[in-house]
């Protein structure tokens, strides 16, 4: 197996990126070749990439003529790729020396799988810090952000990306492989190590490449902020009109403060449907009586997740009281016990990674509230009532999940409930296994094994 390792640079910096081709000519793995597809204005990297890596025939560096997308830049790189996996590695990320090892072996034992990406952490004054332990991949969570990035790994069949955008093509790329998504891996180990620029070296950068004045600069900055939310709208509503979807989108809420983890703006995505199909009962809406919706409009909010063909289950915020959550969906461990996620955190909390803020897919939602598809209702079977309320929903959730479907957890719409869920029991626990042992074995695919688990959940301490 040989690699051909793609970096596309712009608006880079020096230092960084020359730590990024120190950290992959010293690989553990030595069967590949590094293309450095250049689209900066002028040839500074291929000085450096002459003056340091002066005799390593493994580096092609190419300076893209001015004025192509960062698609072409790609596309072009790809043309000339010899290896059998192509990994597109950030232009400020440092991979660990065992990188393309890992991901070789995660290939070889996964033959099924095209595309894998891992977790990643923060390099800062020399120090690894933040580690953003990730989710498998992760339909609903993916149109609202780019939450893998762009340092991933794929099999070189047929590979191909947008000419037509400039900023994003990675995550145009990511966002397509919905449709296939049993073909992506994740690798619960932290392989990248993102180098972030600061507010000073950002103003460096745009200066030096845009030869904008300072009075010039913030209003240049907003600019590429508004004209990057386009492009990355353009590319979901691309994804949803391909899945029939109706929605509208608009600019999330910034809520990760000055460092921004993920790579363009958070999208809020408002899905439509039909009122009709609402009024005509395809659906079923299930609340405990001690349970209160403290959003307008929250049935119709829930149903329109639901109107994805492949959502069959969508469920809401729960709180105990007004300044505490109940559960933000449920995560289950490798002996089946379920746990709400999230638990005891503030209620105006974003959660680890936007994880209480942003709609996801999960493996499971709270019995005390939630909406369902009836065709799934009646096909499944329904609830079990021999297992524990909380037994009960995981089984019909997991129903769900081994037969292609998701199960979405909707911030958006937030209910209060005075009582939560019973736990498990013995008899309750043995008839979950029976019915879902090898899959719950393989532990919760989208809950970090890098992460606690428990009631304490979603957090570093």
């Amino acid at each position: 197996m040989r690699f051909s390792v793609i970096i596309r640079a712009d608006h880079t910096n020096r230092v960084y990126f020359r730590d990024c081709i120190e950290a992959v000519v010293s690989q553990s793995f030595s069967d590949f070749e590094l293309i450095i597809a250049d689209e900066n204005p002028d040839s500074a990297l291929g000085i450096i990439v002459r003056e340091f890596f002066p005799e390593d025939d493994r580096i092609t560096y190419r300076h893209i003529v001015s004025g192509r997308t960062a698609g072409f830049a790609l596309n072009y790189a790809i043309s000339t790729a010899k290896g059998d996996i192509l990994l597109f590695l950030n232009q400020h990320d440092r991979v660990g020396r065992d990188t393309l090892s890992t991901i070789s072996k995660a290939f070889e034992e996964n033959p099924g799988k095209k595309l894998i990406y891992s977790d990643f952490d923060e390099i800062e004054n020399a120090s690894r810090v933040r580690p953003h332990f990730l989710s498998s991949y992760n339909v609903e969570l993916l149109r609202q952000v780019n939450y893998i990035g762009n340092s991933f790994a794929v099999r070189n069949e047929n590979i191909f990306f947008s000419g037509k955008l400039k900023y994003f093509p990675e995550y145009d790329f990511l966002i397509r492989f919905s449709d296939r998504r049993n073909e992506v891996f994740h690798i619960e180990r932290l392989l990248f190590h993102r180098h972030f620029l600061s507010e000073e070296d950002s103003d460096d950068y745009f200066s030096m490449y845009g030869n904008f004045s300072p009075s010039e600069l913030s209003r240049e900055k907003q600019k590429l902020i508004l004209s990057r939310f386009f492009e990355a709208k353009t590319i979901i509503e691309a994804d949803l009109l391909r899945h029939n979807i109706s929605a509208t989108i608009e600019q999330g809420k910034g809520f990760y403060g000055k460092r921004t983890i993920f790579s363009l703006p958070v999208l809020s995505i408002n899905y439509s449907f039909d009122d009709y199909y609402f009024k005509k009962n395809t659906y079923t809406l299930i609340k405990d009586k001690n349970v209160r919706f403290l959003t307008r409009n929250a049935a119709k909010k829930l149903f329109g997740v639901l109107s994805q063909k492949d959502v069959v289950i969508a469920g809401p915020k729960i709180l105990k009281n007004l300044f505490s959550i109940e559960s933000c969906g449920f995560i289950f461990d490798k002996k089946g016990i379920a746990y709400p996620a999230c638990y005891d955190e503030g209620s105006f909390s974003t959660g680890y990674d936007g994880r209480i803020a942003l709609r996801q897919d999960v493996s499971a939602v709270s019995l005390s509230c939630f909406i369902v598809s009836n065709k799934f209702l009646n096909k499944s079977g329904g609830l079990d009532k021999s297992l524990s309320r909380r037994d009960m929903m995981l089984d019909l959730c997991l129903k769900a999940i081994e037969h292609g479907y998701r199960v979405v957890y909707e911030p958006g719409v937030t209910a209060l409930a005075s009582e939560s869920d019973n736990e498990s029991n013995e008899i309750s626990n043995g008839l979950l296994l029976k019915k879902h042992g090898d899959f719950i074995e393989k532990g919760d695919p989208y809950y970090n094994e890098n992460l606690p688990m428990g009631l304490k959940n979603y957090t570093l301490f």
